[in-house]
């Protein structure tokens, strides 16, 4: 069936790369690019919540000590990240579009960039433990995103 579907196990490794957050994501991204004004930032730690918690996660840990020892698959997740990156920026650049500028958007940017630490860090944490309560730490990432804008 790997051969079938992937070529090998080399296209089913990529496959999974590429398709797992971007598929699961996109739900969220369209919800997200409905959100606006004041609504933003709740909905935005919500969907990082949600996020964090899902089962593919999971997936995602498996494939990444094996990508992490291959070249082909490290650039590969760097070009995902990359992009989940850049998605979490386009979402939180909806709330200030008139702050539009190089320095405002490299401090988004910059958290974005630690949003993707929190949520991976936090969804290792529920993969560990099916119990763990993400309510505390998404509420204190919450009322930090509320107080820094």
């Amino acid at each position: 069936m790997v051969q079938y579907h992937f070529g090998n196990k080399a296209g089913l490794v990529t496959a999974l790369i590429d398709s797992n957050f971007r598929d699961d994501l996109a739900g969220v991204t369209s919800v997200m690019s409905s959100v606006t004004g004041d609504d933003l930032l709740s909905r935005y730690v919500e969907s990082l919540r949600t996020i964090s918690a899902w089962p593919s996660f999971r997936v995602f840990f498996d494939v990444l000590p094996y990508a992490l020892r291959r070249e082909q698959y490290k650039s590969r997740m760097a070009a995902v990240y990359d992009w989940y990156r850049q998605t979490k920026l386009e979402w939180l650049r909806a709330k200030d579009r008139e702050l539009d500028t190089q320095a405002h958007t490299d401090a988004l940017l910059g958290f974005a960039e630690l949003i993707v630490a929190v949520v991976d860090g936090l969804a290792i944490q529920k993969a560990i433990a099916d119990d763990f309560d993400l309510s505390r730490p998404y509420a204190v990432l919450e009322g930090l995103t509320r107080s820094g804008r």
